[in-house]
């Protein structure tokens, strides 16, 4: 961890994009996906839901409704939300019953001894994002965050739901693109609010690494 390769950023000098475009030298950080259980973290920590506490047993996070009919006795959620809100290392591994999200975005096959991960862009993964009610209720939590700290103001709201979901202040133009969205939106200040940060948590500045 502490050789050059591994420090060295994603924006790297255009001259080694000339010598090297393949990156087989290694002269910049390959741009990354969050995996599945990086991803939860990530969404838990930015809606303000995440329980760093450490050690202790596993837990049960919940399911989608159709698949917790299935799974019934097999996985029952953890009734305490603060404990099932706990890091994803933590989250209950079952060989015969892969927690979708860790699922959809490439965790090891548990049922090998010696499992991989691969890395694989797919359609489910990109529905599952826009769809999943787990991940509206992680924007519609963002967006409770974001109203209790700065009010209901469009502009504060805008500014803290971006900073907080990509790390840095929107442009003008991106400003510009949501103040548009919860103008011309039809629901409720609150929907508005919440899809406003679920579109956020879709964005490839979230699930990249860049």
């Amino acid at each position: 961890m502490l050789s050059s390769a591994y420090r060295q950023g994603t924006h790297g000098a255009h001259a080694g994009e000339k010598v090297d475009p393949e990156n087989k030298l290694l002269w910049q950080f390959p741009r990354r996906r969050l995996d599945g259980e990086t991803l939860r973290d990530a969404m838990l920590a930015v809606s303000g839901q995440l329980n760093p506490k450490a050690g202790g047993p596993s837990v049960f996070p919940e399911l989608p409704p159709e698949l917790q009919k299935s799974a019934g006795a097999q996985w029952k959620v953890s009734v305490d939300v603060a404990e099932r809100n706990r890091r994803s290392v933590y989250v209950f591994v079952k060989r015969n019953l892969r927690y979708p999200l860790f699922a959809l975005f490439d965790a090891p096959d548990r049922n090998e001894t010696c499992a991989r991960r691969f890395v694989t862009t797919t359609a489910p993964q990109a529905l599952t994002m826009l769809n999943d009610s787990i991940v509206i209720g992680f924007g519609k939590a963002l967006a409770d965050r974001v109203t209790k700290e700065v009010g209901a103001g469009r502009e504060k709201f805008i500014d803290r739901a971006f900073y907080l979901t990509t790390g840095r202040p929107a442009t003008s133009e991106e400003n510009a693109a949501m103040l548009g969205f919860l103008t011309r939106h039809k629901g409720t200040t609150s929907e508005a609010a919440t899809d406003l940060c679920h579109a956020l948590l879709n964005l490839s500045e979230f699930l990249y690494v860049d």
